[in-house]
């Protein structure tokens, strides 16, 4: 049997059971994700921990990353899926905050990093430097977003981690490809810095967008939910390769399709589209993650047998100082400036006034990395001058930040007191209300006209009446309230109606009273019912 397709991904010293490693690792991802959620840790943390645990068991095959199949296979959808969960309205609103960490501390990390690194790498040279600081410099958005998710502080906090996480790497990565042809031909094109980062950034969203529209152009043509649902699935890749090809950011043109499909599609895709596209992309969503996680803990011994000619002392002071220079330079930049544009200018202050500290705190402290770190030290030429101290370097920032910083952010946000607040129930309050009355308008406009009989109108409309009367009563509610409210009751009945009527039907197919084709078809109207109830 020829395994050599999935070895373009991972190389397991030509072990013919490499099929049965990456199963292996998938059930290891399953397992620690439920450790995770029992022990309170984000999953990402635990995943990379158990990789380097796996790593070092003795007799297991060396399993190393394809540095350029994980920036093709990973980041796309990873990327997409972050977009499709971006609320592009809270993006605008905190373009000022998110561009000023995106681009300015990139920028300054990086030139801090490179520093650092010339002082303590006898003989490193600055362009070598600079890519070193390039790599370490942008948080990750797939690990910001793993983690972002799980703290309950507010709305704003989490858009701006996110936010950023996902414009950064423009910026880092053409700091990154500018350091690597200073060091191949020993001159630094300082000129191109100035036009060429906002360049591959439009470039990228450009492409992004056009590759969304296409593809929403053509699932609207499509009424195969088997092809429409591989469309969807190719969406992320149509708008990140045809962006590299063009030598832009194929980083946002992932992300730019993600956020214009989460805009476009209530207004294109059938119901049965959106539900069938959620499914799918959660399970892949967290098969991806899961696995990149660990296969960063995997690395681990690769990227020490390749330093073995350096003590360990050295190794740790080093990467001890460099993991230092990128968390504090994040925490120095944060609250200056929060504060500074807001001095300079008085009409931000009066508009929008300055975050509190605490706020500032969980920022700077909330600089993850991850995939894209380790797969663009990994992706370095092989003959790149300092080519295994970087990647060693990348490697203990990424388990300095991610394990560090993310296991001791959650006790972080309970000593500052934080917590989420109610923007998003007041809105889903308001939204809920006025769709109910958009109902209403509609069944009475139709019942006018006599489009549809007056007894169905009359039971139609008893059902929004009710949803009318629970969210009227709730909407004088604290956001947080912990009154149960009507509609919080209607709920949980609706739900429990559901289950004993699912419970029948399964219980009629068993005693052969229906066949499984009349019942796998009362199945999906009552799945699809219950999932109205979902929040």
């Amino acid at each position: 049997m020829d395994f050599a397709p999935v070895s373009i991904l991972l190389s397991a010293g030509g072990d013919a059971r490499l099929i049965e490693i990456l199963l292996g690792l998938l059930v290891v991802v399953a397992a620690v994700s439920v450790l995770a959620v029992r022990l309170n840790i984000p999953y990402p943390i635990l995943l990379v921990i158990v990789g380097m645990i796996i790593a070092i068991i003795p007799g297991l095959p060396v399993i190393e990353l394809g540095p350029e199949y994980v920036f093709l296979l990973f980041l796309p959808p990873l990327l997409y899926y972050s977009g499709v969960h971006t609320t592009w309205r809270d993006l605008v609103l905190n373009r000022r905050p998110i561009l000023l960490l995106a681009v300015g501390l990139v920028a300054l990390t990086t030139v801090a990093v490179a520093y650092a690194a010339r002082l303590l790498i006898p003989g490193i040279s600055w362009p070598a430097a600079i890519a070193l600081g390039a790599i370490v410099s942008p948080p990750d958005a797939i690990a910001a977003a793993a983690i972002a998710q799980r703290l309950i502080v507010p709305k704003r906090i989490v858009t701006i981690l996110e936010g950023e996480s996902l414009v950064n790497d423009a910026t880092a990565l053409v700091l990154y490809k500018l350091a690597i042809f200073a060091a191949m031909t020993n001159t630094f094109p300082v000129d191109q810095l100035v036009w060429k980062v906002p360049l591959v950034a439009a470039g990228g969203v450009a492409v992004g967008l056009i590759a969304a529209w296409l593809a929403l152009w053509l699932r609207k043509r499509i009424s195969m939910p088997s092809v429409d649902g591989t469309i969807a699935l190719l969406t992320p890749f149509f708008a990140y390769i045809p962006a590299e090809w063009l030598h832009c950011s194929g980083v946002l043109a992932a992300v730019a399709a993600g956020i214009y499909m989460s805009r476009q599609s209530p207004r294109v895709l059938t119901s049965r589209a959106r539900l069938r596209d959620a499914a799918v992309w959660e399970m892949i969503v967290f098969i991806l993650n899961g696995l990149i996680f660990i296969l960063i803990g995997l690395q681990l011994p690769a990227i020490l047998e390749s330093l073995s000619h350096v003590r360990v002392a050295t190794l740790l002071w080093w990467a001890v100082v460099i993991s230092a220079v990128t968390i504090i330079v994040r925490m120095l930049w944060v609250y200056p400036m929060a504060f500074l544009p807001r001095m300079i200018i008085p009409a931000i202050q009066r508009k929008d006034p300055a975050p509190p500290a605490s706020w500032l705190t969980v920022i700077g402290w909330a600089g993850m990395r991850g995939i894209v770190t380790l797969a663009a030290a990994m992706a370095l030429p092989r003959d790149f001058p300092f080519r295994n101290e970087i990647v060693f370097l990348s490697f203990a920032v990424i388990f300095a930040t991610l394990v560090l910083q993310g296991l001791t952010l959650p006790p972080l946000i309970r000593f500052l007191k934080l917590g989420a607040d109610d923007t998003g129930v007041i809105e889903e309050r308001q939204a809920r209300l006025d769709a109910t009355h958009a109902a209403l308008a509609r069944l009475e406009m139709m019942a006018f006209t006599e489009e549809v009989p007056p007894e169905v109108s009359r039971r139609i409309r008893e059902s929004y009446d009710e949803r009318l009367a629970s969210l009227l009563r709730m909407h004088d509610l604290p956001a947080d309230s912990d009154i149960q409210c009507p509609l919080e009751t209607l709920r949980r009945v609706h739900h429990e109606v559901l289950v004993a009527e699912r419970k029948m039907v399964t219980m009629m197919r068993d005693q052969n009273i229906i066949g499984d084709e009349v019942l796998r078809r009362l199945v999906e109207e009552i799945d699809l019912e219950e999932t109205k109830l979902i929040d």
